[in-house]
């Protein structure tokens, strides 16, 4: 909640391509030190940044999706976004399904979702990496990198 409140100041002042690669960025780390955790503190620690990441990259999506599209195509966009959303979580516990087939159930099973999702979040990043800042923010800032008032 804190991320999706702080999230959208922070992506009119750092851009919206800054803030969906920093987002991104704090998801993989948090999530490949909770997979790496040796105590429920840590885990919840990381757990917490990580929450501040996720939450801001909701706004920040939603942000940059809607400058590039058109008011009548957002009606069609949004459902996509949320199905994507439920695909990637059902993705998820089928692939840590077949892990734990694969490699057994024990003391440490609970570190297979945290990794599977550190390295599927990174692949995102690696494509995220390269979409171009919205043209909105780009005039709002002209170039300064700070916001103007129309």
């Amino acid at each position: 909640m804190v991320g999706a409140l702080f999230g959208g100041l922070m992506t009119d002042r750092l851009g919206r391509r800054t803030m969906l690669i920093y987002n991104l960025l704090v998801f993989v780390v948090m999530a490949a030190l909770q997979a790496l955790s040796t105590s429920a503190v840590e885990f919840t620690a990381f757990r917490a940044v990580m929450g501040f990441g996720l939450g801001a990259d909701v706004a920040t999506g939603f942000t940059y999706i809607y400058e590039f599209i058109s008011t009548a195509q957002r009606k069609e966009v949004y459902p996509l976004w949320a199905y994507a959303f439920s695909m990637t979580a059902l993705l998820a516990v089928g692939l840590v399904l077949l892990l734990i087939h694969v490699a057994g159930y024990g003391p440490n099973t609970w570190r297979y979702p945290v990794a599977v999702g550190a390295a599927a979040a990174l692949v995102v990043l690696i494509f995220r990496s390269r979409i171009p800042e919205t043209p909105f923010w780009l005039a709002r800032t002209a170039g300064t990198g700070r916001l103007t008032r129309y």
